[in-house]
């Protein structure tokens, strides 16, 4: 039987030319009587043109899909998303801007005019409606004021012309504010499906605050399916409630969902299971005592029949509601950006105000009162970030990846402070280092937040309180943790450059301060050196740019900059090639339009 011949194949030629010249080279080989005319316009010359050309294409897509397959590699920002859920990185969705406000309200004096009528002292109850005046950003009120508190501050507002007797006591109280409106959002389900995802038709859901279906059952979030339990906050009733207003219980929720963010929409996502028996049933299972060894002076439970793999079960990872209406409460942000600097939260839309006995008093008076309700924020309300870049989801999917839910290391801490939840604030850059002045295990950790124009500016308390309080389920037990602001360092940058001869020079430094300006629109972490060596690379690779003459750099301090200064020559290396920056200063080139400058010489 004679050998069937197979022609060798170049499987290492993938792109058009090479493709196409190996097709030429296989004709004239094994085809020489049949394809002899390889001239650029002859239909066999049409051919290898355009199976080369699918061949390119192909190749192109092979090589394209297999470096989107790993994170490393991957450039596309939804790929990369993708691939860092897979290490535990979740995509943070609509975030928050929370932060305090002063509220400040007229109650009418008593009789003597001694003080302030106290029946007339409201109760400024949770979620009134707040707003900004310019940009209409709402706000909420998380927690209820009552402005009877010995920490309210009370000063005479108003007094009688011709006696002098107060008239009206103006009393002032902080709350917390929260970026956002409240929502709601049904949808029905039909039969039992596991794993049931239905999409949310709601935009820029920033917290879903409870979900419930037609028979009153409850759904929790979670962060993972697996996860059966979690902590809920509930008020304080004992006696103690002053130290402690809010304590913390763990629930078993076998009804629990997560949200997932798929191409800037978002899903709910149930569990696997269909009924409650189900999951009773193997709560039962998962009881230790029935694998019980015997011992003496012990209770145990033995079961012949017993399973071991039924203790890694996990209750088909909750239930999923079927054949009902599900109900979403949720809180979402009506405007892209929500960060307000400071006194820009004015106006009070809608108050929600109690009096402990409004039958008996005047409604007259109590319209007075509550109309004269006012709002100011005396620190900025942060939450918003721009979205993290592609290596920056890279970095932070790794470390977080690296932490497996503890703080231990640096790295550990920076990457637990940037997968905070987006409802307790977002933090822009954050770094790590322990105390020298402290004979404890102290760890300062530094913090920057981004302000409204998307320049850096200080974390506000209530971001700080939220962080601590977050680090805290994961730190050793002996760490303990202080929130600190970064300094902010506001550079700027002078330059003499020289055109190319044949180039125009007005273009030439436009282009110069394009690159620049690009280069320099994101911020650098805390800590990081800045480097001259990098104004030098930038503007000789700007277009119409031969050579750079000098480049001087100067600190800008006060008024719309920070107050943080220092002297850059100091921190100079020998070689000036760059500044070194101490480890909880951030530079940052503000007004990049304003702050770069450059002449053509």
């Amino acid at each position: 039987m004679v050998k069937k011949f197979t022609p060798p194949i170049k499987y290492t030629d993938r792109d058009f030319q090479s493709i196409k010249q190996s097709l030429i080279d296989y004709a004239k080989k094994y085809y020489p009587n049949t394809a002899a005319d390889f001239n650029e316009a002859s239909f066999g010359s049409l051919m290898f043109d355009m199976v080369s050309y699918v061949g390119d294409i192909l190749s192109f897509y092979v090589d394209y899909q297999a470096s989107e397959s790993f994170i490393d590699s991957a450039v596309e920002f939804n790929n990369v998303n993708r691939l860092a859920k897979q290490m535990g990185y979740r995509e943070q969705g609509s975030v928050t801007a929370e932060g305090t406000a002063g509220f400040f309200i007229k109650v009418p004096a008593n009789t003597s005019g001694l003080g302030p009528d106290t029946n007339y002292i409201p109760v400024l109850k949770k979620n009134t409606k707040l707003s900004t005046d310019q940009d209409g950003i709402f706000f909420l009120l998380t927690e209820d004021i009552d402005f009877s508190s010995p920490t309210v501050q009370t000063i005479v507002s108003d007094v009688d012309a011709n006696t002098g007797i107060p008239l009206f006591y103006a009393l002032k109280a902080y709350g917390n504010v929260i970026s956002g409106d409240y929502g709601v959002y049904t949808f029905s389900t039909g039969e039992f499906k596991p794993y049931s995802r239905y999409k949310l038709e709601t935009p820029d859901i920033a917290e879903m605050i409870s979900v419930f279906d037609s028979q009153g059952n409850q759904y929790f979030e979670v962060d993972y399916l697996s996860q059966d339990v979690v902590y809920q906050s509930i008020e304080n009733r004992e006696n103690d409630k002053n130290l402690v207003p809010r304590i913390f219980k763990a629930i078993s929720v076998p009804r629990r969902f997560i949200i997932e963010r798929d191409d800037e929409e978002d899903y709910i996502r149930f569990g696997g299971g269909a009924t409650t028996d189900a999951i009773i049933e193997n709560d039962k299972k998962l009881d230790p005592s029935a694998v019980a060894l015997k011992m003496y002076a012990k209770d145990y439970v033995t079961d012949s029949s017993f399973d071991p793999n039924v203790l890694v079960e996990n209750n088909n990872l909750g239930i999923s509601p079927t054949n009902t209406t599900v109900t979403c409460f949720y809180r979402s942000n009506l405007t892209d950006t929500i960060n307000v600097g400071v006194d820009d939260l004015t106006r009070v839309v809608s108050p929600v105000i109690q009096f402990e006995n409004s039958v008996t008093l005047s409604e007259t008076t109590q319209n007075t009162v509550i109309n004269s309700l006012e709002v100011s924020n005396e620190e900025v309300i942060v939450g918003q970030v721009n979205l993290p870049t592609v290596d920056e989801i890279k970095m932070r999917a790794k470390n977080l990846f690296a932490t497996q839910n503890r703080a231990v290391t640096r790295n550990d801490y920076i990457a637990l402070t940037y997968a905070m939840p987006n409802r307790f604030g977002s933090i822009k850059r954050s770094t790590i280092m322990q105390d020298k002045d402290s004979f404890k295990r102290n760890l300062n950790l530094y913090v920057i937040s981004e302000g409204l124009d998307g320049t850096l500016v200080n974390t506000n308390m209530k971001i700080k309180t939220n962080l601590k309080n977050w680090m805290n389920g994961y730190k050793m037990l002996n760490d303990t943790i202080d929130i600190v602001d970064a300094n902010i360092l506001n550079l700027a940058i002078e330059f003499k450059a020289i055109h190319e001869t044949n180039f125009d020079k007005y273009t030439a430094l436009q282009n110069a301060l394009d690159s620049l300006r690009d280069f320099f629109d994101n911020s650098p972490e805390i800590g990081e050196p800045f480097y001259i060596t990098d104004v030098y690379n930038v503007l000789n690779e700007a277009q119409g740019i031969a050579d750079v003459d000098n480049v001087e750099i100067t600190v800008k301090s006060g008024g719309i900059y920070s107050n943080f200064t220092l002297n850059v020559d100091n921190y100079k290396s020998k070689d000036g090639r760059f500044i070194k920056m101490p480890q909880d200063v951030i530079y940052e080139i503000r007004f990049v339009q304003d702050d770069i400058k450059g002449i053509i010489i």
